[in-house]
């Protein structure tokens, strides 16, 4: 770090709100931009109330992905899920910390497998290939902090200043953004990351009539939740996931989810023979997102955030077994 880096000063009178990122929209705008690889084209925005109960919101330039490294050393947050930070350090100056370990939890990152240096799946920001190698994994150490970076927003490139944190780039974005976001050495910072094509669409007067499919989803809104449904007459979008090798070419419905703390969700389906209806569970609208699935019923720990459960149905032999089916969802 050519740069000095200045100390942020704590401020015992300040409340820090949850710090929302936007994966994939410029600052002012929340509106999708493609998010091009290896650019500060997401937002940071910063959100605190002052000693005097005023309340501030400013925004950040950020990448939320990668930079241009090696695979096997950069991996991406998945969107719609909240990470816990602590004011803490990112190698010898202050900054927010990834803190998940604290709470002895794993939380998962999108992985370049392929190392053809881009996200295969487009719901991670990146391109889309039609490679299946990328996968789901385990990350680490995802700080947010600053990256020295000299050359114009439009073209300033991340390249090695993040392997997977959430890099503002030039001193004098760092300095701001530091400055009001610290408090104190070791409290902790709640960052959400959300995909801007998932930000609800009901913010900006825009409805729809949840009808189980991708662009609409049965939404489950309390626990313990019952449906009764078929999945005969639905659009097949997804034949088969990256949590199973099972062929489920046959249509789906799909359900959003919306966890509010860290807990375990519990999925269960049931269905008549023939029809075969099996359960999925997804970060993201995207076959390649799965976390489990099983063809009666799951048990997962989740973070906070927003997630699908599918119900697809399974083909084999040619016979595509749809049909009437009824999921039971709970959380705890």
């Amino acid at each position: 770090m050519e740069e000095f880096i200045p100390q942020p000063q704590t401020h015992p009178g300040k409340t820090p709100g949850p710090q929302p990122g936007f994966r994939g929209a410029y600052p002012g705008r929340f509106v999708w931009n493609r998010n091009s690889p290896d650019y500060f084209n997401d937002t940071l925005a910063l959100l605190w109330i002052d000693s005097a109960g005023v309340k501030h919101v400013r925004e950040f330039p950020v990448n939320t992905d990668t930079g241009d490294n090696s695979y096997d050393t950069t991996s991406s947050l998945l969107p719609n899920r909240l990470y816990r930070y602590t004011n803490g350090w990112h190698r010898d100056y202050n900054a927010l910390s990834m803190n998940e370990y604290a709470y002895n939890w794993e939380y998962n990152t999108a992985d370049d497998a392929n190392a053809n240096e881009h996200w295969d799946c487009d719901r991670n920001g990146w391109l889309n290939t039609g490679s299946t190698l990328d996968y789901i994994r385990v990350g680490s150490a995802h700080n947010i902090h600053m990256g020295s970076v000299d050359a114009p927003l439009g073209r300033a490139r991340v390249a090695g200043w993040s392997a997977g944190c959430q890099v503002i780039p030039g001193m004098a974005n760092w300095t701001a953004f530091i400055n009001s976001a610290w408090t104190g050495s070791g409290d902790r910072v709640d960052y959400w990351l959300i995909d801007a094509r998932d930000i609800d669409r009901s913010l900006w007067g825009q409805t729809c009539t949840p009808d189980g499919s991708h662009d609409c989803p049965f939404r489950i809104t309390s626990f313990p939740y019952v449906h009764s449904h078929t999945t005969v007459g639905a659009a097949s979008r997804f034949s088969q996931y990256n949590c199973s090798t099972a062929n489920e070419g046959g249509p789906e419905v799909v359900y959003e989810v919306k966890i509010p703390r860290h807990g375990s969700l519990t999925v269960t389906v049931e269905c008549a023979s023939p029809v075969d209806i099996d359960i999925h569970l997804l970060v993201m609208d995207d076959q390649r997102a799965c976390l489990t699935r099983h063809n009666t019923t799951f048990t997962r720990a989740v973070a906070p955030g927003r997630y699908l459960i599918v119900a697809d149905s399974y083909v084999s032999g040619g016979s595509t077994y749809s049909g009437a089916y009824t999921l039971h969802v709970n959380f705890n």
